[in-house]
């Protein structure tokens, strides 16, 4: 009755031989298994960063920083991280370069000099 329970037909049942409905049986349950302990591990993932959200909420320094996505999965997500890190990168250099001609603005506006 198992064997059906699980979503086999009833003719592939007859085809086996009572060692392969065993082993087709464990198969299943072993795949049952490792899904649950997959969604288990995605709830509670997902259960720390709600945690993680609450607690930012409360930082009144500022000083808390969230967890992205490829720091629960890494391997999953590598190449959105190095992207990620890229365009990081590149707005830390842009906001340096406004402040430098900030700065050299400020500082030819003070001695005389022109700024180009």
């Amino acid at each position: 009755m198992r064997f059906l329970e699980e979503g086999f037909a009833p003719s592939f049942f007859w085809e086996l031989s009572l060692q392969e409905v065993y082993e087709v049986l464990a198969s299943q349950a072993k795949k049952q298994r490792e899904t649950m302990k997959g969604e288990v591990l995605m709830k509670y993932i997902q259960s720390l960063q709600i945690a993680e959200c609450i607690a930012k909420t409360k930082d009144i320094k500022n000083e808390m920083s969230l967890k992205n996505i490829w720091d629960y999965y890494p391997s999953l997500f590598e190449e959105e991280k190095i992207l990620y890190q890229k365009e990081q990168e590149e707005q830390e250099f842009q906001e340096y370069k406004q402040k430098r001609i900030a700065y050299a603005r400020m500082h030819n506006a003070r001695f005389g000099g022109v700024y180009e």
